[in-house]
């Protein structure tokens, strides 16, 4: 869905941006700014670890029968597409790489 842009919701952005303004903080140089804490994971020895592990050993899994019978219904043109699930799915991938 696309919103068209308006003069009222122009309006709304410019106060917006001059509070911005007056919230910057004064520049500070590399030398006070004090290193931040690193968070680490291990998944060493975890359940997970195994089904990575799994998967790429084995690859990720496939159903080959169900994979030929979707080729042959969209070949015959029986495969039902939900149009406005694939649209909503597609917007909400678009804005989330947008952002």
């Amino acid at each position: 869905m696309v919103l068209p842009i308006s003069s009222s919701h122009m309006a709304k952005l410019r106060p917006l941006a001059a509070e911005t303004q007056t919230q910057a903080r004064p520049a500070t140089s590399g030398a006070d700014i004090a290193p931040k804490a690193v968070d680490r994971i291990s998944l060493h020895g975890s359940p997970v670890a195994g089904m990575v592990a799994g998967i790429k050993e084995q690859g990720p899994p496939f159903d080959a029968e169900k994979v030929t019978s979707i080729r042959q219904a969209l070949a015959a043109g029986s495969y039902p597409v939900d149009r406005d699930r694939l649209a909503d799915q597609l917007s909400q991938d678009l804005y989330a790489i947008a952002r």
